[in-house]
């Protein structure tokens, strides 16, 4: 059996959470940014974690309001059945985001939001070839749960290779 990697929440002072956010933006995740500002100012704790990662039961039990962060959307992606935690994470959570498109600080602002109205937001990054899978562990939890659903426009996919049209690497 494989160790699986423990996920934390992202906390740090004041400052090392600003760092995070400046270089989220230098290296295009800037995305993420409005849940970074609401973890660096208190207002809710935070989780990022990727390839099948664990969530502590402490982080999870803890009553303050929550985002979960599953990044399955790289070319490595994994897919529901590689996330050991993922019914146990869908029970957790009030509202889900299957988000299989291009991030934008919209959606991520949206789902501070959820997580600060409603206490627990889970969010599934993935690739859009993996949304079937996800959708259907999804549906074994409806109509308990809150779902936003967000796809490629006009039947793309993502993540695309390469950087967009325009944008610079640093």
């Amino acid at each position: 059996m494989s160790r699986r990697h423990v996920a934390d929440a992202v906390a740090g002072t004041s400052a090392q959470l600003s760092e995070l956010i400046m270089r989220s933006q230098q290296v295009g995740e800037g995305f993420r940014i409005p849940l970074l500002r609401a973890a660096a100012d208190g207002s809710l704790a935070l989780v990022i974690t990727a390839r099948g990662g664990i969530i502590p039961s402490r982080i999870l039990n803890n009553t303050r309001p929550t985002a979960i962060v599953l990044a399955d959307d790289t070319p490595a992606a994994i897919g529901p059945q590689a996330w050991p935690q993922a019914q146990r994470l869908l029970r957790w959570a009030k509202h889900v985001v299957l988000h299989a498109t291009g991030g934008k600080p919209e959606h991520y602002a949206l789902i501070a939001a959820a997580a600060l109205a409603q206490g627990r937001a889970l969010v599934i990054e993935m690739e859009a070839r993996r949304h079937p899978a996800w959708l259907a562990e999804v549906g074994r939890h409806l109509p308990r749960l809150r779902v936003l659903s967000i796809m490629p426009p006009n039947g793309g996919s993502h993540p695309v290779a390469g950087l967009p049209a325009g944008e610079v690497l640093q």
